[in-house]
């Protein structure tokens, strides 16, 4: 990316935060130009980094400090095509406190009106017209600040995710070893063997204990039914016995006994005969199934350390200005808050006075005065989880209290923050905070880990912490990133640029994006712009190969265990590559080749690798989108794509062509360009083109000046529309290092069935709504700047779209048949008599 040319229309040099160049003095920021807990917003790392990369770098030509700081009106970029507005500088704020992961400010009057305007879906609608009945105020289209009394012409500053390393350090302390993933190996390994040993036994002597048990209850089984059997045979003699008995009897009685295997059916039995009741059956009683076995070794009951572990908090203040106290008292007093715990209770009392103070052992919310006029919300969350019936109040107390007595201060690497809403991300903090966490999830744990399984995973956790600070020890570049925006009335425009480390890590970073100056000119953005759906250009790649040196350590392994890299550690590692680290991976690519076991396929990627690093621009550009409304199927997209190279560099897409038998044959009337176009296999909507300029460029380095070939590589739905993106002017240098833009957000969306479905209730908020950005490596800082607004507000130097062809006039329908009179009675005259 040029680190000189940037597409501005006026001096610029980025500001080093919290640090003063000897050269060139920080200027203001009044015209600018940057998991949950866990890692936000990964989709939007990944665009930015995207961006970054593929976007070239120019010489340095460092911008003029006093110009910038004496410049007031807006800057330009891309020759007009965007315009930032300058940015008023934040100052020091009553909500910054020293040691947060992000920092933030906002404007509470132009945040509010922003955020009324964009559209919300039908549920959350009615969630805010619910919270509006409840406070009084419509949360859509009302004053909801003003009438809870904030003032609304102050900023809202805010420190977020905290850590609380003073507790986190004296709980580090007392587990000792236990919480160590660098301890003696051997010695481990040998008490995991005697623990394993240990189980084993105690669960082959309780299987043996079961097993006994068993075979004493089927052997007292046997015994009773054995004893049964030999009572029912005597009982059986008995009745035979007594039957006989009855039938040599002189007394007229009857006792009748029929065998069982004849046939004659038993005579009814007489007034004086005797019957005798059924046998009573007997029945085998089943065994008792075993107990369940208790655990092995039973699980403490509780941790030595579990009081100290329900300290760890993570902090986090909000700090606003009142223009009615009682206004923002009263609201207050209509938000229905659940009734808290008795130990919650317990601590707000002992934390009084307060104007709010609600929570559960999760987190606890105070609000109290600040200085005169203004209030503070101090936030802290509780991530260790203890249930609340061990909650110690005293040790839980003097944690929140710590937090409350923490006092905002200067923060030199703040003092520039600027615009109407800012947010800085320091790692600063990073690792205390993920220390925080682990031992926090290694207590809650504890309530289903018994006492020879915790300690493992307190060595897991320590060895996750490991592996971030690993990744950590890398040469890094940066230190943060920070994000500013001004909310304009019809566009919001913002800036984010990551902050670098130290002024050896700016210098090295200028001297890693850096691309030598190059005659090869690109067609410009108004032409690739016009009457497009998106379009876009970029300068070429830096060097990746030079990056190679930022791969080491954990990244210095095999690359296909990189995965297990970043697996295995904590998962704010995914929080550090987007605000630090990313430039470490692009050192990966010089490594590719070696990691494919067929040399062919490494010889391919390695001509990939130099194809990408002498192309000197790119350019594309979507101008229509053809599908069928039946279907909803795109049948055809109207575009080009183009990549200025070398022409040997198209030898390498030649040769991978080659492979499936795919050559190029010439195209006929191309013009004074030499125009090549592969024969793809199948009914493709696009062809791929090889294209060579009629004149070679002179191109002069150390070595001299030398003359080569240059061409484009290029895809395109058909000839037509290349040669008409070939026959644009052409411009150099390229700035600014990359350029997009989308005229119409719902043009975009309107393509697709699915997101038309979903996006339906926004349609009227993305119709006319256009989104610019442009990335550039400014001075060693990376710069992102992005422009949502409004089309239609004259700002825009967009070319309006061609009208839709009108439709053809529906078929006239035939005109309907009229319908039949009603028939009318006809009378007829009485027959003659």
């Amino acid at each position: 990316m040029s680190l000189g040319t940037t597409g501005r229309d006026v001096a610029y040099t980025p500001r080093i935060l919290g640090h003063t160049h000897p050269v060139h003095p920080p200027p203001t920021p009044s015209t600018g130009r940057r998991r949950s807990l866990l890692a936000a917003s990964l989709a939007t790392a990944t665009l930015l980094i995207t961006s970054v990369t593929l976007a070239g770098c120019q010489p340095v030509n460092k911008r003029d400090g006093a110009q910038r700081e004496s410049q007031t009106g807006p800057v330009t970029i891309a020759g007009g095509r965007m315009t930032l507005a300058p940015k008023p500088v934040l100052g020091p704020q009553q909500g910054f406190l020293r040691g947060g992961l992000v920092y933030a400010a906002v404007d509470p009057g132009k945040f509010q009106g922003w955020l009324q305007q964009l559209p919300l879906e039908d549920g959350i609608v009615r969630d805010l017209n619910e919270a509006g009945q409840v406070l009084g105020v419509d949360m859509r289209t009302g004053d909801v600040l003003g009438y809870m009394g904030i003032d609304t012409s102050q900023t809202i500053s805010m420190t977020l995710m905290r850590p609380s390393n003073a507790q986190t350090l004296q709980l580090r302390k007392a587990l000792g070893p236990q919480f160590s993933a660098s301890a003696n190996v051997d010695a481990s390994a040998t008490a995991l063997q005697e623990l394993r040993k240990t189980e084993e036994a105690a669960l082959a002597a309780e299987k043996a204990a079961i097993e006994a048990e068993l075979q004493a209850k089927m052997e007292a089984e046997r015994a009773a039914a054995a004893a049964a059997a030999a009572a029912e045979a005597a009982a059986e003699a008995a009745r035979k016995a007594e039957v006989a008995l009855v039938a040599d009897s002189t007394e007229p009685k009857i006792r009748e006994v029929v065998d069982e295997g004849d046939s004659t059916p038993p005579s009814l039995p007489t007034a004086d005969a005797v019957l005798e009741p059924p046998p009573t059956p007997t029945y085998a009683i089943p065994p008792e199934p075993p107990p369940p076995p208790p655990p092995i070794p039973e699980k403490k009951e509780r941790h030595a350390q579990t009081d100290l572990a329900a300290t760890l908090n993570i902090h986090s203040r909000v700090h606003a200005r009142l223009r009615d106290r009682n206004a923002f008292t009263a609201a207050l007093a209509k938000i229905p808050f659940p009734k808290p715990e008795p130990t919650t209770e317990a601590v707000c009392d002992r934390l009084a006075p307060h104007l709010l103070c609600a929570g559960d052992e999760d987190a606890l919310v105070v609000i109290r005065d600040a200085e005169a006029g203004a209030v503070a919300l101090d936030l802290f969350m509780f991530p260790a989880r203890v249930n609340d019936d061990v909650i110690p109040v005293d040790a839980r107390v003097n944690a929140i209290q710590l937090g409350l007595n923490a006092s905002a201060e200067p923060i030199p690497m703040l003092a520039d923050m600027a615009g109407d809403a800012a947010i800085h991300l320091d790692t600063a903090e990073l690792e205390n905070l993920a220390e925080l966490t682990s031992l926090a999830d290694a207590f809650h744990s504890f309530e289903w880990e018994d006492s020879i399984r915790w300690p493992a995973r307190l060595r897991d956790e320590a060895e996750k912490l490991d592996k971030l600070r690993a990744i950590r020890s890398m040469p890094r570049l940066f230190k943060g990133v920070r994000a500013e925006a001004m909310l304009l009335e019809h566009e919001v425009q913002s800036t984010t640029r990551w902050v670098p480390t130290d002024e050896e890590a700016r210098l090295r970073a200028v001297s890693l994006f850096t691309r030598a100056p190059h005659p090869a000119d690109m067609p410009p953005i108004d032409g690739l712009c016009e009457r497009a759906m998106a379009c876009g250009r970029a300068r070429g790649m830096p060097k990746l190969r030079e990056f190679g040196a930022l791969a080491t350590g954990p990244l210095a392994g095999p690359i296909d265990e990189l995965d297990d890299v970043f697996d295995d550690a904590h998962e704010l590692v995914y929080l550090s590559l987007f605000a630090e680290t990313w430039p470490n991976l692009l050192g990966l690519m010089p490594q590719l080749p070696a990691t494919v076991p067929d040399k062919m396929a490494g010889g391919v990627i390695t001509g990939m690798l130099d194809l990408f690093e002498n192309i000197e621009g790119f350019a594309y550009g979507v101008y229509d989108v053809h599908y069928r409304k039946e279907s909803e199927r795109v049948e055809r997209v109207d575009f080009v794509s183009l990549a200025r190279a070398p022409s040997g560099s198209a030898s390498v897409v030649r040769g991978l062509l080659g492979f499936a038998s795919i050559g190029f044959q010439p195209v006929e009337n191309a013009g004074t360009d030499a125009i090549e176009r592969a024969e793809l296999p199948g009914d493709l909507p696009f062809g791929l083109f090889v294209v060579r300029d009629a004149e070679p460029l002179t191109i002069k380095d150390d070595a001299g000046a030398r003359e080569v070939p240059f061409g484009w590589v290029a895809m395109a739905s058909d000839e037509e529309r290349l040669k008409t993106a070939l026959a644009l002017p052409r411009e150099n240098p390229i700035t600014p290092a990359l350029y997009t833009e989308i005229p119409d957000l719902w043009a975009i969306f309107n393509t697709s069935r699915e997101m038309r479905r979903e996006l339906e209730f926004a349609n009227t908020w993305l119709s006319g709504r256009s989104v610019k950005m442009a990335v550039d490596v400014i001075d060693g800082w990376p710069h992102v700047d992005m422009i949502v607004g409004k089309t239609t507000t004259g700002t825009s130097t967009q070319a309006p779209r061609p009208p839709p062809p009108p439709e053809p006039p529906p078929a006239r329908a035939a005109p309907p048949e009229p319908e039949p009179e009603p028939r009318s009675v006809q009378k007829f005259p009485p027959p003659a008599t």
